[in-house]
């Protein structure tokens, strides 16, 4: 039986690193014949980074809107096809947390739940860490990253030291120590942290990448 993740985040960040990971890491591939650019697969488990384009909805606020959700049923059930009998179907939802305590993170848990749940027909995986995805970027980098820009090594290992659970600011962080030529390309950075993570290091480093990391192991997701 077939066993699939759709994952639904902010924007293109979450849709570039997990395949990159995937790939890199796991050795998911994309299907020979199902040609839509965020389907990775390996051993009969499917992973689908779901765009989640909302009109009038960016970022986040996607993620707490009816919209989304209907608009993720109705792209699965026009797919189901493709991946046999009685699949099962998991829904990872990844939503920045902003740095804001614990308490409005955890409502913002809720809120996801509440308007997802009924859509879904299914209790979702919600991930709001206390920072950005950029959090998880500093956990599994290393300093020889290809990407950090050696004039500021020092710099690169002082911010490598930090938990990065802490880091406040984390995207502008690590835009100051990467070459100009890949800085700020938010996209770009993506790919590059995901084909060049060292998972075992995320897992000790960050709590909370542990914590998501471990509940789709659990599932058999990976």
């Amino acid at each position: 039986m077939a066993k699939i993740c759709f994952v639904l985040g902010e924007g293109g960040t979450e849709r570039e690193f997990f395949p990159a990971l995937l790939k890199s890491v796991f050795g998911f591939g994309e299907h020979e014949y199902l040609k839509y650019p965020y389907i990775f697969t390996r051993d009969d488990i499917w992973w689908i980074m779901f765009p989640a384009n909302i009109a009038h909805y960016n970022g986040c606020a996607r993620l707490h809107v009816a919209e989304t959700y209907k608009d993720l049923t109705a792209f699965r059930d026009a797919h189901l096809h493709h991946f046999g009998p009685n699949p099962e179907i998991h829904y990872l939802v990844i939503r920045d947390g902003d740095y804001a305590d614990e308490s409005k993170r955890q409502e913002w848990e809720n809120e996801i739940r509440a308007v997802s749940q009924p859509i879904l027909k299914k209790d979702p995986i919600i991930h709001v860490p206390f920072g950005e995805i950029e959090n998880w970027f500093f956990a599994g980098l290393n300093e020889n990253f290809p990407h950090f820009d050696q004039r500021k090594i020092e710099e690169v290992r002082r911010l490598l030291a930090v938990n990065p659970d802490e880091h406040i600011q984390s995207k502008e962080k690590l835009d100051s120590i990467l070459v100009p030529e890949i800085s700020e390309q938010r996209l770009r950075i993506a790919q590059e942290v995901g084909s060049n993570f060292d998972i075992t290091k995320a897992r000790t480093n960050s709590v909370s990448f542990e914590v998501m990391f471990t509940e789709i192991e659990k599932l058999g997701l990976i």
